[in-house]
């Protein structure tokens, strides 16, 4: 029977190395790297969520979604740790943020937050304006 080797705090898979599980798009995409602020808290065990419940949250620019996206476990621009109360951070297993599309076709449901068109385009100005206006 073999010794299981002590956890040295690194996971191999193939040639990578990484210091936490890897995400199923690393698995698919192994040349790709998902960012830090698309990864959900490590408290959060993504394979309890049932597979009828599994959430895909869809980060809209200047909508709260970031403040949202941290309130449910995902790792975006974060200032406090805040939680969610219910099962939805349990439930939000992955996210769609800008060009980066990590949810699957497994999803049961979307969440999208919106908000009125003309606050979202002064937001997204004040946000990006030029410091010498």
């Amino acid at each position: 029977e073999k010794i299981p080797e002590p956890f040295t705090g690194e996971i191999s898979v193939g040639r990578a190395v990484y210091s936490q599980p890897p995400h199923p798009y690393e698995l698919a995409w192994p040349k790709l790297r998902l960012p830090s602020y698309m990864r959900k808290d490590p408290e959060y065990d993504l394979n309890l969520a049932p597979k009828d419940k599994k959430t895909c949250f869809v980060h809209v620019g200047k909508t709260a979604g970031s403040t949202i996206g941290c309130a449910i476990g995902f790792n975006l621009h974060c200032a406090t740790k805040i939680k969610a109360p219910g099962l939805l951070p349990r439930y939000a297993t992955n996210m769609f943020h800008a060009q980066m599309y990590d949810c699957h076709d497994d999803s049961a449901y979307f969440v999208f937050v919106v908000r009125n068109p003309l606050d979202r385009l002064v937001s997204a100005f004040n946000y990006d304006k030029p410091s010498d206006w």
